[in-house]
């Protein structure tokens, strides 16, 4: 059976989409196949873990999630149809970050929703405060890939899917 394609999709993919690809792979990859891209990210930004934050990284290893071969990679392939892709989810700002950050609008076909995700990167404060932000944004993320995996998604129509992954987005 073909694996459904999701897409997570921030401005600078090295935080939010980085944790919600680990994870959708690292728990759901029998079902899912995952990715994710920024639409401006900055390749020197964290230039040793690859553009990946370490926080994001830590996120996953603490939940037994392998992080090998994420890196942050630009949209390109995935606008231009190169890699199809059945779901696009947005990770973007949920309040606060809207202001500094423009999400990405992706063309094309595929159910799309908008999971905003507060941006963990920019608390500033203690090493525990940043790590209850970062714990704070990974546990969002689960919840509602969880909640994807859930679902009957191969037997599903697109507004089915469409309905459903809007739903999600609710979840905190």
């Amino acid at each position: 059976m073909k694996k459904i394609s999701v897409l997570f999709l921030c401005t600078g993919n090295t935080c939010r989409s980085q944790m919600a690809d680990g994870y959708l792979r690292g728990r759901y990859g029998d079902r899912f196949e995952s990715h994710s891209s920024g639409s401006a990210p900055d390749l020197r930004k964290f230039s040793e873990t690859n553009g990946v934050h370490p926080y994001a990284l830590e996120m996953l290893k603490r939940y037994g999630i392998a992080t090998e071969g994420l890196h942050s990679k630009l949209w390109t392939p995935y606008i231009k149809g190169e890699i199809p892709i059945d779901i696009v989810l947005t990770l973007c700002g949920s309040g606060r970050d809207e202001l500094e950050e423009a999400c990405p609008i992706f063309p094309g076909r595929a159910v799309k929703a908008h999971w905003g995700v507060d941006d963990p990167s920019h608390v500033k404060g203690t090493a525990e405060e940043i790590d209850r932000a970062f714990e704070d944004a990974f546990r969002i993320i689960r919840r509602r890939i969880d909640a994807l995996a859930a679902l009957p998604v191969e037997t599903m129509s697109r507004e089915e899917l469409q309905r459903e992954v809007l739903h999600i987005a609710a979840m905190a």
